[in-house]
């Protein structure tokens, strides 16, 4: 293979650091042009109660709130502003939200964006939806219209995937109620007509303890009350809008013509020659009914744009400021078109920043492996473990695939049959599927990697160094710093490209986090003695590619240890699903038949293989202690797991943390 000189390494290695601190850095600036210098108005966090008469599980939650107020030249009516409750999508925030709030103040509208409970800064548990919150945050704005400057009468709702359910419903119910607070209603991506037909057979499923641990959770009922027909009729809900993309992943454009249907009575659809049987001839950018009595609805399909960009799209925002005029009564004096609105630019930010990141992680680990004071001085591998015999070698590499994957056939039925979920659950939506494997399998591979640490020893004379540990307390603390300097680095930029435009990242939940990472660290350390002894043996095998000089052992020892490793733990989660209810060889949902047992093994050998060349790059020629790469994809899995999956448990700590 072609050698490239060291200087052209250095070379390429400065080069990747200066392109990634540059896409950094031109994300940041966008943020910083979009998101605060042509910011439209004025921004206040706070927490609101739900109120007493609007309970949820017969608890009052603290809702995370941001409100937005146009600045005195975007305040079109200073003395009777209209208004805007936005509510985000499963494992969002309110900050995903925020591109279509400034571009409702650039019109003059007050903002108020909340985050659905148990997610981010929100307390309480994740539900299917979450309109008592949406209603409470409407009330909210209507106790305080006098300091706020709020025409209680123009107050809408808007809100995308899990939060179209919500603002479906909460207009709804806002009139089963006889409030009346809700103007105009906004979905975004769903909702379906009738939930229970797209989740048939999950009932049980989402009342196992694995997702909800230590709490009484009535999926049925949840599910039942999200369906919408029967509930409607010409009004309700009042001046409907439903928005959708054609390459939705959730929704499509028939369901919803489906729910646009059922948002109104046979007699409405009957006058436009549409009827139960025909409801597909609902036309785009249709206005039927009017604005004047609420029975005005509408569908806007958005081309070739996706579940996730739908709610960040340009046309998106222009459609519903548009919708909320019209049933407002509001004549600004300017039109609206893509020309003078930002949201297909100012939702570029976070890209570049994770295009940075990746550039940037290759130097990054290489600079800090480097670092003097960071290096763990692992003596050299002995000679027996690189030049082992190549037979003996790969017998090892099937004593371990063998060892692994007789634990993993027993760790699921001694995590079930003990009933570990109630004991030593962790605390996120799902979070228990992996985390209980991890941590039970981790200690049975630790136990089955310490025998084999004693055979090779003897068999072979391999020495603990061979296997990527040592007993130098300096050598593992410099090892666990490395590891988690990277993660903090990654974790900073990433929260300063993205918590002020997309995602919240930042932790709320600290003590949850920890223990968490502690369940993931025991798995990543009993899975890194096994990868990382599989690529000291693989060392005698000598290439450069690119600027990795030892490629060849990186990449085989991820191949086979992910091979060994993700196969054993799509055996115990395949179970564990099973347990909990699912079908596993033929499961029916959203009008697929999933075989769950080919494909969670086959997914979590592919995510095996990822992190196992993630922890093999940091794993370097001279870094050779499995610590640093076991910690780094712990606190790395635990961070996401936190952000990307709501809180299934009552009464946790929510502190805001950076890292």
């Amino acid at each position: 293979m072609f050698k490239i000189s060291e200087k052209w390494i250095k070379r390429i290695e400065k080069g990747l650091l200066i392109i990634g601190l540059g896409l950094i850095a031109t994300g940041l600036i966008f943020s910083l042009i979009f998101n605060v210098m042509l910011a439209p108005c004025t921004e206040r966090s706070f927490y609101i109660k739900t109120a007493p008469d609007l309970p949820v599980n017969g608890h009052e939650i603290d809702i995370d709130c941001i409100l937005w107020e146009p600045k005195s030249e975007y305040d079109l009516y200073p003395d009777a502003r209209p208004a805007a409750v936005l509510v985000h999508g499963y494992s969002c925030s309110n900050i995903f939200m925020r591109g279509i709030a400034y571009e409702l103040n650039r019109r003059g509208f007050v903002c108020l964006s909340i985050t659905a409970r148990g997610h981010s800064g929100s307390s309480g548990i994740f539900g299917t939806s979450f309109e008592n919150e949406t209603l409470s945050a409407i009330k909210y704005l209507r106790d305080y219209n006098k300091s706020l400057k709020i025409d209680t009468n123009r107050i809408g709702i808007v809100g995308h995937s899990m939060g179209a359910i919500t603002v479906t419903l909460a207009s709804i119910i806002d009139q089963e109620l006889e409030n009346y607070w809700i103007n105009s209603t906004v979905s975004i991506a769903g909702p379906f007509a009738n939930q229970s037909e797209q989740t048939h057979g999950l009932t049980g499923f989402l009342s196992t303890p694995y997702l909800f641990p230590n709490i009484d959770f009535d999926p049925e009922t949840a599910i039942n009350n999200s369906i919408i027909i029967g509930r409607t009729n010409n009004t309700r809900p009042y001046n409907y809008l439903n928005i959708i993309g054609t390459l939705d992943e959730a929704f499509t454009v028939e369901s919803a013509q489906e729910v646009l249907y059922e948002s109104s009575t046979s007699s409405f659809w009957n006058t436009y020659g549409i009827t139960e049987d025909n409801y597909t001839m609902i036309q785009n950018s249709i206005t039927y009914g009017s604005h004047e009595n609420g029975s005005a609805r509408r569908l806007y399909v958005l081309q070739n744009i996706d579940h996730l960009m739908e709610c960040q799209r340009s046309l998106t925002c222009i459609e519903t400021i548009n919708w909320f005029e019209s049933s407002m009564k509001l004549s600004p004096a300017t039109a609206l078109d893509t020309k003078n609105v930002y949201e297909d630019y100012r939702g570029l930010a976070p890209w570049f920043v994770v295009l940075g990141v990746l550039f940037l992680s290759i130097p990054l680990v290489i600079y800090t492996g480097n670092w003097k004071q960071l290096k763990p001085n692992m003596k050299p591998l002995s000679s027996h473990c690189t030049e082992m015999n190549k037979k003996e070698m790969w017998k090892t590499f099937s004593i371990y695939a063998a060892g692994f994957l007789g634990i993993s056939l027993v760790a699921g039925p001694i995590i079930h049959f003990l009933g570990l979920v109630y004991i030593i659950p962790t605390d996120f939506i799902a979070s228990n599927f992996i985390s209980l494997p991890f941590l039970i399998q981790g200690i049975m591979t630790i136990i089955f990697m310490t025998i084999i640490v004693f055979y090779e020893a003897n068999k072979y004379g391999l020495k603990t160094r061979d296997f990527g540990i040592t007993r130098n307390w300096k050598s593992n603390l410099k090892s666990l710093i490395f590891g988690f300097l990277i993660f903090s680095v990654i974790n900073i930029i990433m929260n300063l490209g993205f918590s002020a435009v997309y995602y919240d990242l930042r932790i709320y939940q600290i003590y949850s986090v920890i223990e968490l990472a502690i369940y993931l660290f025991i798995g990543f350390f009993a899975t890194e003695m096994i990868r990382g002894t599989i690529q000291n043996k693989l060392s005698r095998y000598k290439g450069v590619l690119i600027i990795i000089p030892n490629w060849k052992e990186v990449l085989g020892s991820a191949i086979i240890s992910g091979l060994i490793t993700g196969l054993g733990f799509g055996i115990s989660i395949t179970f564990l699903l099973s347990a909990a209810g699912l079908n596993i060889f033929s499961l029916e949902i959203l009008g697929m038949n999933l075989p769950l047992f080919l494909i969670v093994p086959a997914i979590f050998i592919f995510i095996e293989i990822i992190f196992s060349v993630i922890m093999g790059f940091i794993y370097r020629k001279g870094n050779r202690n499995i610590l640093a790469g076991a910690i780094f994809m712990a606190i790395f899995l635990a961070w996401a797991l936190s952000v990307f999956t709501p809180n299934g448990i009552l009464n946790i700590p929510r502190i805001s943390f950076l890292l």
